[in-house]
């Protein structure tokens, strides 16, 4: 069986702490596990910040519609990384545009 790729997380920032909190639950094969957020999984992915992460945050804005921007900008300011939703923002744009 192809089984999809899944990441393991154990919570030891106060930002995974609340990704956690908000992560809602499914049931796969049988066993319930927790996801994450739209919201959280973008942080996630802005953090790492390489350009694949900007593509995968970017088809997020792209297909989840209205996502929380103050949660995001709000955590990504207490990373120093405020900058990064204003790019991701900008990929959505130039690939929606591309289309």
């Amino acid at each position: 069986k192809d089984y999809p790729r899944v990441d393991i997380l154990v919570a030891g920032t106060s930002f995974e702490e609340s990704a956690l909190g908000r992560a809602g639950k499914i049931v796969v094969e049988g066993a319930e596990i927790l996801v994450v957020t739209p919201e959280d999984l973008a942080v996630y992915k802005l953090i790492a910040g390489r350009a694949q992460d900007y593509e995968a945050v970017a088809a997020i804005i792209n297909t989840m519609g209205e996502l929380d921007a103050a949660y995001i900008e709000g955590w990504l300011e207490q990373f120093g990384m405020s900058d990064r939703w204003a790019r991701a923002k900008e990929e959505a744009a130039r690939l929606t545009a591309d289309e």
